[in-house]
């Protein structure tokens, strides 16, 4: 009985829901980083271990997407080697 009660309260549902949506949106950030990785891989190899260690800190699917945008219209490797420069890296 305790676990039905549980289980249908307000709080355990805005739990699940949370947890759902929290889901959601770090698949959709991992779906977009490795879209990054790809192109990066595609157009200018020898960024891919920079392009990975300057977006692994970056969270959020609007700040992600400002990132594969600006690496899709580069013009050159130097273009985004200089635009990976400014983005800030992971603290260690």
């Amino acid at each position: 009985m305790h676990d039905f009660l549980w289980e249908n309260s307000w709080t355990y549902r805005q739990s699940v829901e949370q947890g759902i949506e929290k889901g959601i949106e770090q698949g959709i950030e991992r779906g977009i980083r490795e879209d990054i990785v790809i192109l990066v891989k595609t157009r200018f190899p020898t960024l891919t271990e920079l392009v990975k260690e300057r977006t692994a800190h970056i969270r959020g699917e609007k700040a992600l997407r400002q990132v594969l945008v600006a690496i899709y219209g580069a013009d050159s490797e130097q273009s985004v080697h200089s635009y990976l420069l400014t983005l800030k890296s992971k603290k260690k």
